[in-house]
């Protein structure tokens, strides 16, 4: 698919590409655009209705002449396979064929590292100018006319970064491309006169990942290595936060088991202190009137646990004060503890 591109050339650059009246063209001098997004209004070159190509902006999100609304299905993209028979692009296609001017498009791959897209900034040798190709419709009823880009399954080097590439025509194609006269058959055998073999694509920075971002984005110097994952590959899979907090918690949980030595703690003003090795009926080393602190089960040899009655689901909960419940959601059972035994 294509769902971002630029124009970032000085509109002579392409009126070099097609044959449109320098007369008319001249004045025009549309700004540099570095991240086109759909439905935005962009440039189109086509066929009027005496055989003469014209350039004029469409809205890049099709509109098909006979619909009553403006459509909420995806119609900026219009798979060669099928434009010539969805209902959507047939029409256009038979007739109504464009070249859209850009000068460089994006794709995205997720990062293995973080999760998150990487844009690459893809273009031809030596950044120049190129079309794509399109088709394009005027609907009376709403006032808009509307254009849609071309797309194929993508090839080499293309299938590194996606499934799907624009199709980027070759200029002695153009003519042919827009004549109105041309077969539908005959059209999407021009399809394949591509220059998609061709390009060349480099990381640029994150704030292109917005569409609202009009700047033109920083090339990041991290050349393609094959670690990132297609945009349309697995991405990885993201934990949601609880679960990574239930993951440091029982990890440390796990730490504290296997700490055999003297736990660590500060007394405050509440704290009864215990002689050293005694444990008290709740199998805790102190108890403080204030606070309450959990230490690792660090209880010597000879003495016991609280006893408990278990179920399926419960969770058990070493050295428990007496009276507590268990963390069973379906029934809660009280402890019976046993006294533990005092080391002296």
């Amino acid at each position: 698919m294509c769902g971002r591109f630029s124009f970032e050339h000085e509109w002579p650059a392409f009126v070099d590409l097609y044959d449109l009246p320098w007369q008319t063209e001249r004045g025009r001098n549309p700004a540099a655009r570095y991240n086109i997004a759909p439905t935005q209004q962009v440039l189109m070159v086509r066929n009027d209705g005496d055989g003469k190509q014209i350039a004029e902006e469409a809205r890049w999100w099709l509109v098909p002449w006979w619909a009553k609304e403006m459509p909420k299905a995806a119609m900026f993209n219009a798979r060669i396979e099928t434009i010539d028979t969805t209902a959507g692009f047939r029409d256009a296609f038979k007739s109504k064929r464009c070249l859209i001017p850009a000068s460089a498009f994006y794709e995205w791959t997720v990062d293995a590292s973080d999760g998150k897209k990487n844009p690459w900034h893809i273009h031809l040798p030596g950044d120049a100018p190129f079309s794509f190709a399109g088709v394009w419709a005027h609907n009376d009823k709403l006032g808009v006319t509307s254009c849609s880009i071309a797309t194929m399954p993508a090839g080499d080097p293309m299938s590194r970064l996606h499934d799907r590439q624009p199709v980027i025509l070759d200029p002695e194609a153009y003519k042919e491309w827009l004549d109105v006269g041309t077969e539908p058959a005959r059209a999407k055998t021009l399809l394949q006169e591509n220059l998609d073999g061709r390009l060349e694509f480099h990381r640029v920075s994150r704030d292109v990942n917005s569409s609202r971002y009009e700047g033109k984005p920083l090339p990041r110097s991290t050349p393609y290595d094959g670690h990132d994952e297609p945009r349309f590959g697995n991405r990885p899979r993201r934990e949601s936060p609880v679960i990574l907090a239930a993951r440091r918690a029982k990890a440390s949980a796990a730490a504290r088991r296997r700490d055999v030595g003297s736990p660590v703690w500060t007394p405050c003003e509440g704290w009864e202190d215990l002689a050293d090795g005694r444990v008290d009926r709740a199998g805790r080393r102190g108890q403080c009137a204030q606070h309450r602190r959990e230490f690792a089960d660090t209880i010597r040899e000879g003495s016991t646990l609280p006893e408990m009655h278990t179920c399926k689901r419960y969770r058990r909960i070493r050295a428990a004060p007496p009276g507590s419940s268990s963390k069973c959601r379906v029934r809660r059972r009280p402890l019976t503890t046993a006294p533990a035994q005092a080391l002296l």
